[in-house]
């Protein structure tokens, strides 16, 4: 097949890193035309010429619709996939626009233009040996000096983050008191594993819930290992105290050792956090607490993450009063950042074990549906509330008296438990920060036994080194 090469106009293009800033530079045109084989004639080049116009003008909208009609025809010739590459740099599907840049880059291995731009988007993609790569090879065809600072603050941002994968410390001290109407006595870990779906640990503590006035003291200590722009390898150690205004109830002590690793690319994250935690209560030890979860989240649609999670929480008891037990789930997650608010809505089946089969009144499963709303009313303030409903089935059927007491009914016990979570975290400075937090629980069931109200009110202040 015959081709004509010819030019149609210069380009200049942007050297900034948002891709809405492109630029023109000499572009190449190719076109095949007269190939009377294939029956292609100058009339069916007049698309891809407008194609080629609607990109150089910035015309995102049209390219975008123009290019939807082009691309079975002409996907595979150089000047279309060039521009189309551009079009998706736009539209921040980075990782396509690679594909179709580096299909034209042997074809026309000798303009700078090509390499600068597949060098923008391994730098997007985090791909950074390659991105510096290309982007020296840029260099060596010494291109303009508004072009060439560009790319050396591209190749500054490389070698920054180089340094930035140090292993480093962190030390955090953190004072909290606080008052709840229906604590059940165990205490929380300080461990910053966040992204653990299974949340807080339960404690396997048979004791009736008591109000209590407390107060605790953690210290926290954490290697951390970046291992890319948006990844890193944590191994965390904690230690708390938690103390009782009323004496009556033992203080608690506890030690967590965890490990955290999380990465993200373009479009794909995902966490596995690992935490074991030892409670020693009146001097003795109570229970050994180990939780492991995995979540998975895509970028699916706009700015709209879709995941999945699992995880297991067992929990094994050291005194007569408790009885192990297993925590058990699995869901799905959506989460989106717009307009400076970030939403997370979880959906999640929970289920609990208890050993021995005299502890069946006790276990219980659970459709667990989260709600959570977070924004950023100025740099140093973030607020987060939280609501939160589970539906929980027994699994035990109780034999009740109905109506009179001369008869009984069986009935398996079902809890509708709603609860609201809202937390005020200010960070003072580098190193101060401020979190208060307020939770308000309502707990209905077919039982009324089970029937109860719960508030609880908390004042942390932390310092990290």
């Amino acid at each position: 097949m015959n081709a004509r090469w010819f030019f149609v106009g210069i380009f200049t293009f942007s050297t900034s890193f948002a891709q809405d800033d492109i630029r023109a530079l000499a572009v190449p045109l190719h076109s095949e035309i007269n190939s009377t084989s294939e029956g292609i004639f100058i009339d069916r080049d007049a698309p891809l010429l407008m194609f080629v116009d609607f990109v150089q003008q910035q015309d995102w909208d049209r390219a975008r619709i123009l290019a939807n009609e082009l691309l079975e025809v002409f996907e595979g010739v150089p000047t279309f996939d060039m521009h189309y590459g551009l079009l998706l740099m736009h539209e921040q599907n980075y990782e396509a626009a690679i594909r179709y840049f580096e299909a034209v880059l042997p074809l026309e291995s000798n303009q700078f233009f090509i390499r600068y731009e597949l060098g923008r988007a391994y730098f997007l993609t985090v791909q950074y040996e390659r991105a510096e790569s290309e982007l020296l090879k840029v260099l060596a065809f010494n291109p303009a000096p508004s072009l060439k600072a560009k790319i050396n603050t591209m190749l500054s941002a490389i070698e920054k983050q180089r340094r930035s994968l140090d292993i480093t410390n962190r030390l955090k001290l953190s004072l909290l008191t606080g008052w709840d109407s229906h604590s059940v006595g165990n205490a929380t870990s300080q461990i910053d594993l966040a992204t653990n779906v299974l949340g807080t640990a339960i404690s396997s503590s048979n004791k009736a819930p008591f109000r209590a006035l407390y107060g605790q003291w953690s210290v926290n200590y954490a290697l951390i290992k970046p291992t890319a722009n948006m990844g890193s390898q944590e191994l965390q150690v904690d230690y708390s105290t938690k103390v009782y205004a009323n004496t009556d109830h033992p203080n608690l002590h506890t030690f967590g050792i965890g490990g955290h690793l999380f990465n993200q690319h373009v479009n794909k994250r995902f966490t596995l956090p690992i935490l074991a935690q030892l409670e020693v209560s009146d001097r003795r030890l109570s229970q050994l607490t180990l939780s492991a979860s995995y979540q998975v989240d895509l970028l699916t649609w706009g700015p709209l993450w879709v995941g999945a999670n699992i995880g297991t929480q067992p929990t094994i008891s050291f005194t007569d009063e408790a009885t192990n037990m297993v925590k058990d789930t699995v869901g799905v997650r959506l989460s989106a950042t717009e307009r400076g608010l970030d939403h997370i809505f979880q959906s999640q089946y929970m289920q609990i074990t208890l050993a021995g089969d005299e502890n069946t009144a006790d276990e219980w499963r659970a459709m667990v549906n989260r709600y959570q709303l977070s924004w950023e009313p100025q740099p140093t303030l973030v607020v987060a509330s939280q609501l939160e409903h589970q539906w929980r089935i027994y699994k035990a059927v109780t034999e009740v008296p109905s109506g009179s007491s001369s008869s009984t009914v069986l009935l398996r016990r079902q809890d509708q438990v709603i609860r609201l979570n809202n937390q005020l975290n200010w960070q003072l400075n580098d190193w101060f920060h401020s979190t208060t937090n307020v939770l308000i629980e309502w707990q209905d069931s077919n039982m009324n036994a089970y029937e109860h109200n719960r508030f609880a009110v908390s004042q942390a202040f932390g310092a990290r080194f």
